[in-house]
């Protein structure tokens, strides 16, 4: 086989995927599919590491050992200085609570298993990404575990298979992975977008393409297929350059991704790559220098980015200017440099692998990483179990008590059970959730509706059980509680409201209780028409009382930060009221249902009339900092809020008792 050259076109390519990933995370609301830069990557990566592992499995030259120790030659010495240096900046500058929330994605990204954590934490109440300094590291995680599996895999093929069989290994592979892609996709978009099992065919395009080009130097019929593809280079490389804009301008990341939608990038990208060096595109375009450069650098870049820009946000400044966006990118393109220049180039000309000095030594090479990757999670974890605390959190203890309204406890809310996140795969309710007990009593009230009738249980279980009621609870996220196929709803949201209306004729309950975030669907030219219409269906199932809860007042940022920031931090007394960062909207979304619900003839608790007044709403239920503020994000109650909200209803539910 051919010794495999460089190609300055592929770090022209290198620098397009890069650039689109920045483009993204810096202006998403321009370059709405930036993301698919990832997607690019991963073809490159497929292509250079399989043309490595063919050349070497070829000349049976091949070693595990020192293929590993290249991979981490590599991969290791910037993402350790990115750890590090997060590890740092974050100790003196970040909230003590994100601080503290940093030490499992430590762990994880010195692991490479940051897409699987990711993953675990995805869902409905789930952290802005923007505040996840570590989040870019889940593809790093998905290439490293690629890297673990496919050098064995290509090992045992060459050694079972012929090279066409190879070809045959890895086109059935890609194949199948592409396929548990689209078949997963809808079911289980969060795991399909992290996970290596559906991602793994796009490093096989660009593993396919090593093969091809491996093969046609001694083959005959691959070496006129390969010619006649680069003899149309024109074509190619113009219409790979295409797929990728396309994407990269067009997408965006509410479609189900990957799916096939995937396949503009990766497509794109194997026939830029296939297309040769002498395609006109790689030529005329990728291989100038300063493409290359930005090439040179696109690793470091990937990983400065994205750091720099989410510890501003969490720091400093949670919606930077243009000018501090492009200060940012500006920094990031430096540090970059000063990585690539002071660190990856003097260890790639220092850690040539042989026996002439301890040190160079593949094995001892490869057991330094890991004992270094073992250090850096062992600091992870320090900072996850609490050993190693904030310099802002030893100093500021009660804004602390704040913070950990970031990381409220929601399990009474029954999340899981019977609060569906409609995000996640499908799930049905749990039988608990309209169970009767009628040795309790005959009579039930229902609670439906999406998060925000969830955290309204937390307090009204306790006034059901002081009237012995049956308290039954369908909570759906994102999801009205209004009859309608409506597409602008998850097909997880319709199959759970048909389910929750047809308990309802089960149950026919005394009291159904409606709870939304009626300011996300009051706006919907058929609001009013469909809320009448669920109205109406509920009535025929026993005539039961209907109350429906106003909107909780809403903040434009987590209300236990105004607290912190506006107040606590500034030496002033935490007030029982304020309308500093009131999102005042909610009082005219609050008259327009007040009128929707009374002309359709149900009771109707306005949540703003008894939170608020003259000097804003409310803050506090109690004394505690700890318990006792009324919301843990910028609108849904905590425990101690739901129980104060919980016993004006209290009154309407004993009348219905005596109905």
């Amino acid at each position: 086989m051919e010794t495999i050259k460089y190609r300055p076109d592929i770090d022209g390519l290198r620098a397009l995927a890069v650039t689109l990933v920045i483009l993204f995370h810096v202006f998403g609301k321009i370059f709405t599919g930036g993301f698919i830069g990832v997607d690019v990557f991963f073809v490159i990566s497929g292509f250079l590491i399989t043309s490595n592992l063919i050349r070497d499995l070829e000349t049976n030259s091949f070693s595990f050992i020192e293929f590993y120790a290249r991979r981490f030659r590599r991969i290791v010495p910037p993402l350790m200085l990115i750890l590090l240096f997060v590890f740092a900046v974050s100790y003196f500058l970040m909230p003590g609570i994100d601080f503290k929330r940093l030490g499992s994605h430590l762990v994880a990204g010195a692991t490479f298993t940051s897409n699987i954590l990711l993953a675990r934490e995805a869902g409905y109440f789930d952290l802005s990404g923007e505040l996840k300094p570590f989040l870019h590291l889940w593809s790093l995680g998905i290439e490293e575990q690629f890297y673990i599996i496919w050098p064995l895999l290509l090992f045992v093929a060459f050694r079972v298979f012929s090279r066409f069989g190879v070809g045959r290994i890895i086109l059935i592979l890609l194949a199948s992975s592409f396929f548990l892609n689209i078949l997963k996709i809808n079911s289980h978009p969060i795991s399909t977008f992290y996970f290596l099992p559906t991602r793994f065919w796009e490093l096989l395009m660009g593993a396919g393409v090593a093969w091809l080009h491996g093969t046609s130097a001694v083959n005959n019929y691959w070496s006129k297929k390969v010619t006649s593809l680069r003899n149309r280079s024109l074509l190619a490389s113009v219409v790979g350059l295409s797929l990728i804009l396309s994407g990269g301008l067009f997408l965006k990341k509410t479609l189900p991704f990957p799916g096939y939608w995937a396949l503009l990038p990766t497509l794109g990208a194997t026939l830029i790559i296939l297309s040769g060096p002498e395609g006109w595109i790689n030529n005329k375009f990728f291989s100038k220098r300063p493409l290359v450069f930005i090439g040179l650098i696109s690793y470091p870049l990937y990983l400065w980015h994205w750091v720099l820009l989410s510890l501003v946000k969490v720091c400093f400044v949670p919606n930077p200017a243009s000018l501090m966006l492009f200060v940012i990118i500006f920094v990031s393109f430096v540090f970059s440099f000063l990585t690539y220049k002071y660190l990856e180039i003097p260890i790639r000309k220092n850690l040539k692998f042989d026996n002439s000095r301890f040190y160079r030594r593949p094995l001892v090479v490869v057991s330094a990483t890991v004992a270094l990757i073992i250090g850096v999670s062992a600091l992870g974890f320090e900072i996850k179990n609490g050993n190693l605390i904030s310099y802002d959190r030893q100093k500021n203890p009660l804004a602390y008590e704040l913070q950990l309204y970031s990381t409220y406890d929601i399990s009474e809310t029954r999340i899981g059970q019977c609060f569906i996140d409609t995000s996640l795969p499908f799930r049905n309710y749990d039988p608990i959730c309209y169970f009767q007990d009628l040795n309790l009593s005959e009579k039930s009230v229902v609670l439906i509706g999406d998060s925000h009738a969830a955290h309204l249980y937390q307090g009204l279980k306790g006034v059901a059980a002081e009237l012995n009621l049956n308290m039954m609870q369908l909570n759906a996220s994102s999801c009205p509680p209004l009859l309608g196929e409506d597409e602008k709803y998850s097909l997880n949201c319709r199959l759970l409201n048909n389910f929750t209306f047809k308990k309802l004729e089960e149950v026919r309950p005394s009291v159904v209780i409606l709870s939304a975030e009626w300011q996300s669907y009051i706006g919907e030219p058929d609001f009013v028409n469909r809320f009448d219409a669920t109205v109406k269906k509920v009535r025929e199932m026993g005539n039961p009382l209907i109350i429906v809860v106003g909107p909780l007042p809403r903040w434009n940022i987590e209300l236990p930060k105004i607290l912190e920031k506006n107040f606590l931090r500034l030496g002033r007394p935490i007030p029982m009221h304020t309308d500093s960062e009131l999102d005042k909207s909610f009082f005219q979304v609050n008259q327009l249902m007040g009128r929707v619900a009374r002309d359709a003839g149900t009771q109707y608790f306005s949540l703003t009339e008894y939170l608020c007044n003259d000097h804003g709403c409310t803050t506090m239920v109690g004394r505690s900092l700890s318990t006792d503020v009324i919301t843990y994000d910028r609108g849904h109650l905590t425990k101690a809020g739901a129980r104060f909200v919980s016993e004006p209803i209290k009154a309407k539910l004993r009348a219905a008792i005596l109905r």
